[in-house]
């Protein structure tokens, strides 16, 4: 069970600021912008989300959840440029009560490495 708490004077449009979980677990392993298949890694923010993203949603498949299960994202990118960028997509596959999200920019990512995301997903039990 996933509830997103309304916290007042606080725009939740894009990120939820506080989500109530009860249920099983399943926590993801940080997703990146490499196609899996070639182990090519994609060009550009944009691609490189696109990929993490979608390999998210293989793993949240594998696992018995979807993206609406999860509760909390910790965003990676390797540039604090990327911001708007990563945003945009986002938004395509977080639009319903989207989950608690933390961003960070760091420099230990991979070279080629533009964003890595972490998640964590609830699933009644």
């Amino acid at each position: 069970m996933k509830q997103v708490i309304p916290i007042p004077h606080r725009d939740g449009k894009d990120i939820s600021h506080a989500i109530k979980a009860r249920g099983t677990f399943i926590f993801l392993a940080g997703q990146i912008g490499m196609d899996y298949r070639t182990n090519q890694w994609a060009d550009g923010i944009e691609k490189q989300t696109e990929l993490a993203l979608s390999a998210m949603q293989e793993a949240l498949g594998c696992a018995g959840a979807t993206l609406e299960d999860v509760v909390s994202l910790q965003v990676f990118l390797s540039h604090a440029y990327y911001r708007d960028q990563f945003h945009s997509v986002y938004q395509r596959y977080f639009h319903n009560e989207p989950p608690v999200r933390s961003r960070y920019h760091v420099t230990m990512l991979a070279p080629e490495c533009l964003v890595q995301i972490d998640a964590i997903a609830v699933v009644d039990e």
